[in-house]
């Protein structure tokens, strides 16, 4: 089981950036949500560690599932039918993986 977050020690090595701290408040408008909604970040450290899980996440569906289809997907590729585009069906499964991991917007 591969997780292309933990095996890419350049990737944590960016988030462990010193600048991060104010990216991060720069992106979070200094935690202004903090009080208006429950999901959103208290602090650094609470959206360090939530860019953490999702990066974990994304990172396991990665090596878990579109490593696994890529080379299917090269192969077969998209398609133009009746003027639609036709996906091939490794990129499928990768949407749908995606999607239920809660990562499509």
């Amino acid at each position: 089981m591969a997780n292309f977050y933990n095996d890419s020690p350049a990737l944590r090595f960016h988030l462990d950036n010193p600048m991060m701290q104010k990216i991060v408040e720069l992106k979070e408008r200094n935690f202004a949500d903090a009080d208006k909604f429950d999901y959103a970040p208290q602090n650094f450290e609470d959206a360090m560690d939530s860019y953490y899980r999702v990066l974990e996440i994304v990172g396991d569906l990665c090596g878990d599932v579109i490593a696994e289809n890529a080379e299917d997907v090269d192969h077969q590729g998209p398609r133009v039918e009746n003027g639609r585009v036709v996906y091939a069906e490794g990129t499928k499964k990768n949407l749908d993986a995606c999607r239920k991991a809660g990562l499509m917007g």
